[in-house]
């Protein structure tokens, strides 16, 4: 088994931790329509090692998000909550991942973008891209390392 493969072992079993863990949800790695995926939210990872983590979702599995975040009802979310929930989901997966690196390391406050387009890391290089399904709606985790460093 390779260093990649133990990577993407450990994202792929940190995400379904969250998933089950805090949702009571299951996430299962597989290709995702990437149109789909409409909500990000993103972390940086300083320190020893540095780059970022970002999770995507869609539109619907971002309100499922907040709806069970906030245990209230869709029509009842607030402005900023499906932000504050899918950001506190780029916290939990990008501390998770974090766990996982060398040395000590700081996490950014997430950030979060709606729209299709990805955001972009200058100085960074994709390491990891896992795709999985949620409930029938798609979910990839992205982690990026910067170009001088690309071994997690």
């Amino acid at each position: 088994m390779t260093a990649t493969d133990e990577i993407t072992e450990d994202i792929e079993e940190v995400t379904r931790q969250v998933w089950e863990s805090v949702f009571e949800l299951e996430a299962t790695p597989m290709p995702v329509d990437e149109s789909l995926l409409t909500v990000t939210s993103s972390v940086q990872i300083t320190g020893e090692w540095s780059g970022a983590v970002s999770v995507r979702m869609s539109a619907g599995l971002a309100e499922r998000v907040a709806t069970s975040m906030f245990e209230t009802p869709a029509d009842s979310l607030e402005e900023g909550d499906l932000e504050d929930a899918v950001g506190e989901m780029a916290n939990m997966i990008g501390g998770n991942v974090k766990a996982l690196l060398p040395g000590p390391s700081q996490l950014s406050l997430p950030t979060v973008v709606r729209g299709g387009a990805e955001p972009s890391f200058p100085g960074t290089a994709t390491v990891e891209r896992i795709s999985f399904d949620v409930s029938g709606q798609p979910f990839t985790v992205t982690v990026r390392a910067g170009n001088e460093r690309t071994d997690v």
